[in-house]
């Protein structure tokens, strides 16, 4: 990677931002944790547990970006992708990415390792085994959509399913793996349990329960799937019916499949899960979705204090209760899943005349979130730790962020935890 490095500078509190980009033109760190804009030390990193790399794209130009949250660095790929303003999707276990452009998927790898490899590397080695990230050679062509299902990625190629374990992707030996199902889908494929090969195929506005390559007769109305995830029983999809759900229970012989569709959930967007709950929203609606005491999945709404547009929202991969709602009036939310009792952080170095979603973007970590404002060019670390409430614990500028695309976090998820798409 090529790497941009950059100095600490000191200014007055709420002095102009855009004023600083006008003087800086490389990446500054415009605040660390602990105080106000007056602040230019950074923490140590050894503050905290958790480390990542914020993977970017730009809409100008094929270069992909990533910010090292350990060396608080700014840094481009090496190779670069397929066209300009790539769609990431990050994998289950968070160590890689699939990018796709021009109708080519790539696949960047983090350089990270999950937790049990970097304990086995610090304790033979006496060091971090981190390997700078990089744009494997390994891809797929004409590809128009992509996901992420259970510890693999699934693409859409041409009309079926074609799916890539996640895990060792670095691994030279592994290989794309093509599925059997119904014709011209619409969707990529979703893995229901990977034993018996159960797949969940998306074609003539109906969802197909597939088994080893052949239809088992289970379907559900779905017309234009546009989103999905899934967790430790159920998988949902985004459809212009509602949200279907979908759940595989294992009996002693067999497995049933059992189905719904959240009608009420008819006007959402988009779907996050924790893996065991699962968030729905839309510009001005939010819902949280809860298995009950029969074993299906229930909305409720979430009402947010002075919010006029939401834009983004996401759990916390390890902090799983919480949930971050962003809004265009500049504002992040943190809502507890279980209480739904909420925690306003403004962005305090964000410009909120004429703020709109477009302009703000969120990924989210183990116990934290990162919020790029494209306008200012500002990315905030918002975080919780040593027992803190969530708050803002540093901000950095770089001019690439303004031309931001498209953007996910990468970092060791844990198996239970992975299950956001």
């Amino acid at each position: 990677m090529n790497s941009r490095r950059f100095p600490s500078f000191s200014f007055p509190a709420k002095a102009s931002v855009k004023t600083l980009a006008a003087l800086i033109a490389t990446s500054t760190l415009l605040t660390a944790c602990g105080g106000g804009s007056s602040q230019s030390t950074e923490e140590t990193s050894d503050e905290h547990e958790h480390t990542g790399r914020l993977l970017f794209s730009l809409s100008d130009s094929d270069t992909l970006m990533v910010f090292d949250q350990e060396e608080s660095a700014f840094e481009s790929v090496e190779d670069s992708a397929a066209g300009n303003a790539a769609t990431l999707v990050l994998a289950d276990n968070g160590l890689s990415a699939a990018v796709l452009s021009n109708g080519i998927a790539d696949f960047v790898y983090s350089g990270l390792h999950s937790e049990e490899e970097e304990e086995a590397l610090v304790e033979a080695e006496g060091e971090h085994g981190h390997e700078e990230a990089e744009l494997l050679s390994r891809s797929l062509d004409t590809v128009t959509a992509m996901t992420s299902t259970q510890g693999h990625f699934s693409l859409l190629q041409s009309g079926s399913t074609v799916l890539l374990p996640a895990e060792d992707l670095e691994d030279t030996e592994l290989d794309f793996e093509n599925t059997t199902g119904p014709a011209s889908q619409t969707y990529p494929g979703l893995l229901l349990e990977e034993e018996h090969e159960l797949m969940l195929f998306f074609a003539a506005d109906k969802a197909q329960v597939y088994e080893a390559g052949a239809a088992t007769g289970d379907e559900f109305s779905c017309t234009n799937p546009a989103a999905s995830v899934q967790g430790t029983e159920f998988a949902l999809v985004l459809c212009d019916e509602g949200v279907l759900t979908v759940k595989v229970e294992e009996t002693e012989t067999d497995h049933e499949i059992d189905s719904d569709t959240l009608t009420a959930l008819s006007s959402a967007t988009q779907l996050r899960s924790n893996g065991h709950d699962f968030a729905a929203f839309s510009a001005d609606g939010l819902w949280l979705i809860h298995e009950d005491d029969n074993e299906t999945l229930q909305a409720e709404t979430v009402s947010l204090t002075d919010v006029d547009n939401i834009c983004n929202a996401a759990f916390a991969t390890e902090d799983e209760e919480s949930l971050a709602v962003l809004n265009s009036a500049g504002y992040l939310h943190i809502i507890d899943a279980e209480s739904a009792e909420e925690t306003r952080i403004a962005l305090d170095e964000t410009v909120t005349t004429n703020l709109s979603c477009d302009a703000l973007t969120l990924a989210n970590g183990p116990e934290g979130f990162m919020v790029v404002d494209k306008n200012d060019g500002i990315l905030y670390i918002i975080d919780a730790h040593d027992g803190s409430p969530y708050h803002v614990h540093s901000r950095y500028q770089d001019n690439a962020l303004t031309t931001l695309a498209d953007v996910v976090l990468m970092h060791a998820i844990d198996a239970e935890h992975a299950h956001e798409h």
